[in-house]
């Protein structure tokens, strides 16, 4: 099945990627070429790890085949629902930004059980061995329902990024730093992620997470009023 999408690939322009892969996106599936391919025994080991995380109910995209031909490694994914959860740019257009404030605006109406849906999703990633990385929003697909993860690869690090996880989720969920790009709409933007934040602590406090720790991290200066708005949780 791989190779049908090889080939038309070598007529296609690849989509983001990173510095150690490429990647192409078709209508059923996504193509990824790179050095960080995993085969033999690793690729096995992933590709049964991510299938069982989807049986039981995780939002990962799993494997579904891989190849090298003349040394070039390919691996065939499915592919994620819904779109990349913020198109990150240094300069974002007007359209851009009212783009973010109607992702935010999304994600701010949902209830608790989105977020704890969320949390639970990355916690059991983790466990699995994976790594989540919170850095670029193109690694989690948002279909207005909910958020799928994806380009995940084993680190076997659960203790290191287990801790960091309700903090990294805060960053991920406010668009990282496009938030303070996005000046025409910055306020009201604001006002979402505020929102957000309080829902992601409230769930963060019902798993036993350190609230003043998520504090100190996702509002340092005070912008989101979270000390006032946790303050009879804080311990």
């Amino acid at each position: 099945m791989i190779d049908k999408y090889i080939e038309a690939s070598k007529k296609m322009d690849a989509l983001g990627g990173g510095s150690n892969k490429k990647c192409y996106v078709f209508d059923d599936a996504v193509l990824l070429k790179g050095s960080f391919v995993n085969k033999g025994e690793e690729y096995q080991i992933r590709k049964e790890r991510l299938n069982f995380l989807k049986q039981n109910g995780v939002n990962v995209c799993t494997v579904l085949e891989n190849a090298t031909i003349n040394g070039e490694r390919y691996e065939l994914q499915e592919k994620a629902k819904g779109k990349e959860l913020f198109h990150q740019e240094y300069s974002p257009t007007l359209e851009e930004q009212q783009n973010f404030l109607e992702t935010l605006d999304s994600l701010s109406s949902k209830d608790l059980s989105f977020y704890e849906k969320f949390l639970n999703d990355w916690d059991k990633i983790l466990q699995m061995g994976f790594d989540v990385d919170p850095s670029k929003s193109s690694n989690f697909f948002y279909d207005g329902e909910s958020i799928s993860f994806i380009d995940l690869n084993i680190t076997n690090n659960y203790d290191v990024r287990r801790p960091w996880m309700l903090r990294e989720a805060a960053v991920v969920l406010r668009g990282g730093g496009l938030l303070w790009q996005c000046k025409d709409v910055f306020e009201e933007a604001k006002e979402k992620v505020k929102i957000i934040y309080q829902k992601i602590g409230k769930v963060g406090l019902s798993l036993g997470e350190d609230i003043e720790e998520f504090i100190l991290y996702a509002d340092p200066y005070g912008r989101f009023d979270l000390q006032e708005c946790f303050k009879s949780y804080k311990k």
